[in-house]
């Protein structure tokens, strides 16, 4: 029946030549949808919140996004985490819902280090979802111990940069751990520093690992700077690894605009040709 109606909604709409209103969906999509076309705010970002008993005592809690175990996580008003078993449905006392943003992002971040995947997976989402108002809690986290923690927080500022945090994330390129590299050049290219090329072509050189090399020439190449081509063609005499070829083919391309494929000679040809007219002030 409401297929069929959702059918007549949109043929008479079609007739009257007007735009078929969207049909609706059980999460609202279609309503956040239309108000971004509209120019309108999109719906804020709100978390369910649960009174129970626990521990002989009733508590409120923030319920994350977080199962394991047949147990679903709780963050408590007093900063604790609690789980509660799913069979038999736990019986809440009150159920209600609150702006994400009323959620404390420190406790958020204090989840990033939590033994359990899901639930450092909930933080980290849930800090996402908080925008720049988590992002400038995050500075403590850049210099936690665990390298997941430093890669959760890189993450969120990558979406959400913040120029506060730009000499921790850059310190960040010298991690011991290969992932928080990755993430923190990612992230510095997000705040588009007036060095990030410098940065990039340090990364490049001096970094050992192939994987920063594939990220650096991958930011070299959005730059826009021909100044790069000279490093990018040496880099190709030197790398014999398929995939530091590939992106450094594609920096290429966008770099000039042209479409030489996987023509390291025809590259080197044309660049010799059109170096000077490109880059009249600067010398070889």
């Amino acid at each position: 029946m409401e297929a069929q109606l959702i059918v007549q909604l949109l043929l008479a709409a079609a007739c009257a030549g007007e735009p078929a209103p969207a049909p609706p969906t059980a999460d609202g999509a279609a309503d956040e949808v239309a108000s971004r076309e509209r120019g309108q705010k999109a719906p804020e970002a709100r978390l369910t919140r649960v009174r129970l008993e626990l521990d002989r005592s009733e508590r409120w809690a923030w319920r994350l996004p977080a199962e394991a175990d047949g147990r679903l996580a709780l963050l408590t008003d007093d900063g604790a985490l609690a789980w509660v078993k799913l069979d038999p449905p736990p019986q809440w006392l009150e159920v209600t819902s609150a702006p994400l943003e009323e959620l404390d992002p420190a406790r958020l971040v204090g989840l990033l280090d939590d033994e359990c995947e899901a639930v450092r997976d909930a933080g980290e989402e849930l800090l996402l979802k908080q925008g720049d108002a988590a992002a400038a809690a995050l500075g403590s986290a850049l210099v936690a111990a665990p390298a997941r923690v430093r890669r959760a927080a890189l993450a969120v500022l990558a979406e959400h940069p913040q120029k506060q945090w730009c000499a921790r994330i850059r310190e960040r390129l010298r991690d011991d751990d290969v992932g928080v590299r990755r993430a923190a050049l990612t992230a510095y290219a997000a705040l588009a520093p007036a060095d990030l090329v410098a940065t990039a072509l340090d990364v490049l050189r001096f970094d050992r690992h192939p994987l920063l090399h594939h990220d650096a020439i991958a930011v070299l190449g959005r730059q826009g700077d021909l100044r790069v081509v000279d490093t990018l063609l040496e880099h190709l005499d030197e790398c014999d690894d398929r995939s530091e070829r590939l992106v450094a083919f594609d920096a290429l391309r966008r770099l000039t605009g042209k479409k030489f494929g996987r023509d390291a000679e025809a590259w080197r040809a044309w660049w010799t040709n059109h170096r000077a007219e490109l880059l009249p002030n600067d010398a070889e």
